[in-house]
Parts: structure tokens; sequence; C-alpha cells
């Protein structure tokens, strides 16, 4: 089995050599169990690099007491998160239930697993301007390349999420500075059923500066769904920029063009704010929403490992993201993160470059001691330890 591994290795390599193309990333083994917070070794090739193998910003919500308000990186016991929220509309954690500040009462909580904690940005009329805000952020951490994933539930409870006027499920970029040029936003008008993604340059100017997209609108309320976002501002002058937005694996919205003319190189995106905005309007009775947040994952890379319910990346219907711990071209240290995925599932690794180019699916099944693959001792499969190969 070596030698044949060694053989498609050298071909794969002339192939890349003669045609330029980028080796597809190639999962060939795993050590350990994939289970909830245990790690796992993937063994490969053409991984990629990844400056930094932990995510930039990730957070399950798990350690967090239901009833408790989150809290800002920048207070004593401050997280991970910039919150920049007005006090009424402070996020909490949830659980089995949750407490509605607004009606100073405890209501049933949205759960994508049992024992599930989650974060719950209440949306509801106040004054002083508690209307609308910003719920979760990161702040001035300028890089070229974003990428976001988390899972949401938008509770509809009081059947008026329809009057919202404005909101924004997938979040705002915005440029260094907090800058009204240099961004791009993701708005959705519930009350008429449209969208609009847009993105402003570093010159300003009318909105759509970058691009202006109409009919973004998807009515996700009431279930849980897989957010994923993604920006690449490209190189300056040249056409190779890329923004989009997926909602359960799907893209709702793509642009690949030119992000940064060549007068904008010096300009990046520095930060990243989720779940900051549902516009009530100033009419009575005001639109309502308790939209829970799970699961939060943001990098500066779009190299990643997933586990998925189909062995070919577009097949699947069902990812969960994994947790890198160590990452280099033939070998990725993950901790497991199966979410909805039960023990006994077979699931399927999927590593993923910084080129967003996917793997083949790897077989594995979830609780199970996984000491498999070809780089083994021949004639003992199913027993062999991995080590780690050096480039």
């Amino acid at each position: 089995m070596r030698s044949k591994l060694l053989i498609g290795s050298a071909c794969l390599w002339s192939i890349i050599l003669t045609t330029g193309v980028r080796a597809q990333p190639m999962v060939l083994g795993l050590e350990g169990t994939l289970s909830q917070g245990v790690q796992i070794i993937l063994i490969g090739s053409s991984f990629g690099a990844k400056a930094q193998a932990a995510p930039f910003r990730w957070d399950d919500f798990q350690n967090g007491n239901p009833g408790n308000l989150l809290a800002d990186r920048h207070e004593p016991d401050g997280s991970i998160w910039d919150l920049q929220s007005y006090d009424c509309r402070r996020p909490e954690y949830a659980g089995e239930y949750a407490y509605d500040s607004r009606t100073n009462s405890q209501v049933p909580g949205q759960q994508r697993f049992s024992g599930d904690i989650t974060a719950l940005q209440n949306f509801y009329s106040l004054p002083d301007g508690c209307g609308s805000n910003r719920a979760i952020a990161v702040i001035d951490e300028p890089s070229r390349v974003w990428y976001v994933s988390f899972w949401a539930y938008q509770d509809d409870y009081a059947g008026t999420a329809l009057q919202c006027t404005n909101n924004k499920i997938h979040g705002n970029f915005h440029g260094s500075g907090w800058t009204s040029e240099f961004n791009l936003r993701w708005d959705e008008y519930w009350n008429n059923e449209s969208g609009h993604i847009f993105g402003i340059n570093c010159n300003g100017g009318a909105e759509g500066g970058i691009h202006n997209t109409w009919g973004a609108y998807e009515d996700v309320r009431n279930q849980w769904i897989r957010v994923e976002r993604f920006l690449d501002l490209g190189d300056a002058g040249i056409s190779n920029g890329y923004h989009a937005g997926f909602t359960n694996l799907l893209p709702r919205g793509e642009y690949t063009g030119l992000f940064t003319p060549v007068e904008c190189e010096s300009q990046l995106i520095g930060s990243f704010n989720l779940g900051q905005y549902f516009r009530s309007g100033d009419t009575e009775p005001a639109a309502l929403l308790r939209h829970y947040i799970s699961e939060l994952y943001v990098d500066h890379s779009f190299a990643r490992v997933e586990i998925g319910d189909a062995p070919t990346w577009n097949a699947c219907t069902h990812r969960e993201i994994q947790i890198p711990t160590a990452w280099n071209n033939n070998s990725i240290t993950v901790t497991g993160n199966v979410g909805t995925f039960t023990s006994g599932t077979q699931v399927y690794l999927f590593v993923v470059d910084e080129n967003r180019q996917p793997s083949v699916g790897f077989p594995v099944v979830i609780g199970e001691d996984n000491q498999q693959g070809d780089l083994g001792v021949p004639g003992a499969p199913g027993t062999v330890t991995f080590t780690q190969i050096v480039d």
C-alpha cells in the first residue's frame, strides 16, 4: 500500500508542476476517537498552510450559566467578544430555559442538542435606541480574509417578526476604525421580503460601490440553521476578491470581483458584527424576536476541518465544524465537535484548504476508536498508530 501511495503522490505532483493546478487536500488516515471534546489526528497530503492553527475566535457557549449576561472582553470578567450593546440589549446565556427581560419571566429556550447552552439576543422595542444594536462582535482585528460560521435560531414566538424593517442574520464587515467606507453589509427587509447585499470600497460613495445584489431574503424562522460568511479582499487592482454567504450549506449570495482599487491597497477589514440588528420600526405592535446563536467560529483563513453526512462535499446536507489545534501540510490535530451527530453514526471527515478547496470525505464512525488508513504497516490495517510526517 505504501508504494502505491508514493507512486500516486509522484503522479499528482507531476500534474501540478505541468498544469499549475493546486493539489486537492487528501485525508489518508486517522488516529483517535471522533467524539465531543476528544482530540484526533488526520494524516494526509496537501492540507496547505494555516498560520494560526486554532480559529481566531471560537465559542460554543457551554461554559455559560443560563440567565447570566455575556461579558464584554474589556470588562474584568470579560470573554473573547466585543459586545458593544446597550444595557437593555446585552446578550445572555440560555439553555433549556431562557430569561425574557421584556416580560421579566422565564421562557422555554431553543437548544440544538440536549444540554446545549446558547447565546440569546432578545429584540423588542424600548426607548433610547434599544430597538436595534450590535450584539456580538470582533473589533479592530484587521485582516484581508474572514471566515465566520455559526448556528442560529430566529424564534418568532409572537408571530410579529415579519414586521421587521431590517434584519442582518449574516452580520456586517467594517473597515478598520469603524468608517462608513469599506464595509460589506447584508440586509434583509422582512416586512417586504427582499434582501440587499452590497459593499462600499475605501473611496466611499453610493451604496454598492463594490457590488450590489437584491433578492437575498430567505425565511429561516423557527429552525436551527447553519450560517457561513466568506470574505477575501483579494489583491489590489485585481478582480479576485470573494464575498459570499451560505445558509444550510447552500449559497445565498456570491460575488467575485474587485474589492480593493489600487489606491485602497492598504485598507483591511477590521471588524465583524453578528446579530447586531433587528429593526422594529416605529409602528406598534413592534416586531419581536429571540435570536439564539450556537457554536460561533471566526477565523482569518478559509482552511478548516468539518465532518459531513456524505462522502463528497457538495452532497452533504449537514456538516459540523471541527476545532483545529495543530496544522501542517501533512497532519492536522483537531478537537472533536460532533454537534447533532450521534455516537455510532457514519460520517465523513473533510479538510478544506485556504483556497476553499475540500478533500474527498474520509469515512469514520463517531465514538469508535479509529486507527485506520493507508500509511501503516502493510497487512495490518486497523491496528497501526500513525506518526507525524515532516515535509
